[in-house]
């Protein structure tokens, strides 16, 4: 993010979900993707909120990694944000 790299960025901060929830959930990284993660999240009924921004970082990490869209500093910062936020909230609901 330092280095205004949205791809590269976006890349570390999607295989850094795959581990995180692949050892919290016990997944292999690469059964991790959104369909599984919101199974494992209502599953545990945790908040929408939850649901919500796990939606929103994967769908972000697709967009830069696949679409090739242009991401701004601001905007990698807002999801690294939201990553954070993410984990903390599943790290005090499980």
């Amino acid at each position: 993010m330092e280095k205004n790299k949205p791809v590269e960025f976006y890349d570390t901060l999607f295989k850094t979900m795959q581990v995180y929830f692949g050892h919290k959930f016990h997944m292999a990284p690469g059964a991790v993707n959104l369909a599984e993660i919101r199974r494992v999240l209502e599953e545990r009924h945790l908040s929408s909120e939850i649901l919500q921004g796990a939606q929103h970082v994967f769908e972000e990490c697709e967009a830069a990694r696949y679409a090739a869209l242009g991401f701004s500093q601001a905007q990698m910062t807002r999801t690294h944000e939201a990553a954070r936020h993410l984990i903390d909230g599943v790290e005090r609901k499980c």
